[in-house]
C-alpha cells in the first residue's frame, strides 16, 4: 500500500478544522450521531458549504474519529498537568480522579458527544489512548504499594477498577445532566483512599 506524506497544515487550516470539530461536538450533543449531518454540523460552524468540511476531512468516520481524539487529548492533558504536581502516590491518584471529574464537570458537552459515539459504536480510539489511563494508574499504585504507602494490591488490577469508575461518569451524566461531579469526586477520592491505603486497612483491623 502507498503511503502518501502529508503535507503541513496552515495555521488557518488547523483553525478551520478546529471550529469543524467543535461544531461537529456540539451536534453530536444535540442531536445524537445518527443526526449528525455534514449539513447540521456546518449550520452550528457557521460554514457557507458542506464542501468545507469534505475538504478538511476525508468522510464522516474521519471527522468523527478527530472528535473523539480532540476530546480525549485533551483531557488527557489536564489529567497529566494535574498529576504531574502530586507530592506522593496517594495524591497522585486523587489528582487522577479529581482532574479527570474536573475536566468532565467543565465539559458536559463533550461527553455528550462522546458517549453518543459510544452509543453509536462509532467511539474510535488509538490504542494508545485506549490504554494510557491504566498504565500510568498502574505505575502510581505499584509506586504507592513499593513504598508502603498503598496496601499490597496489583497494580493492574486496582488501576483498571480506578479507570473504570472514572470511564463510567460520562454514562451518570448521560441519564442525569445535572450530576454533582464534585461530590462525585470527593466519594470516589474517599472510596479509593479506604480501598488503597495501608493506613485506612490498619485503622478497619483494630
Amino acid at each position: 500500500m502507498q503511503v502518501t506524506e502529508q503535507r503541513p497544515r496552515s495555521k488557518a487550516a488547523l483553525a478551520r478544522r478546529r471550529q469543524i470539530i467543535d461544531a461537529a461536538v456540539v451536534t453530536l450533543a444535540e442531536l445524537g450521531y445518527q443526526r449528525a449531518s455534514f449539513v447540521e454540523i456546518t449550520r452550528r460552524a457557521g460554514l457557507s458549504s458542506t464542501r468545507l468540511i469534505s475538504y478538511h476531512f476525508d468522510g464522516r468516520d474521519e471527522l468523527m474519529a478527530q472528535v473523539a481524539s480532540q476530546i480525549i487529548g485533551d483531557l488527557g492533558a489536564a489529567v497529566e498537568s494535574r498529576v504531574r504536581g502530586a507530592d506522593s502516590p496517594a495524591d497522585a491518584v486523587r489528582a487522577y480522579i479529581e482532574a479527570n471529574l474536573a475536566y468532565m464537570d467543565g465539559h458536559r458537552v463533550e461527553m455528550g458527544a462522546l458517549t453518543a459515539l459510544l452509543f453509536a459504536g462509532a467511539l474510535r480510539i488509538s490504542p494508545e489512548q485506549g490504554s494510557t489511563g491504566v498504565e500510568v494508574l498502574k505505575m502510581i499504585i505499584d509506586a504507592g504499594r513499593r513504598a508502603g504507602q498503598f496496601r499490597d494490591v496489583d497494580p493492574a488490577v486496582a488501576a483498571t477498577i480506578v479507570q473504570r469508575a472514572v470511564e463510567g461518569v460520562p454514562l451518570l451524566l448521560r441519564d442525569r445532566p445535572d450530576a454533582d461531579l464534585v461530590g462525585h469526586a470527593r466519594e470516589l477520592v474517599e472510596f479509593f483512599d479506604a480501598a488503597l491505603l495501608r493506613s485506612a486497612v490498619a485503622r478497619t483491623s483494630t
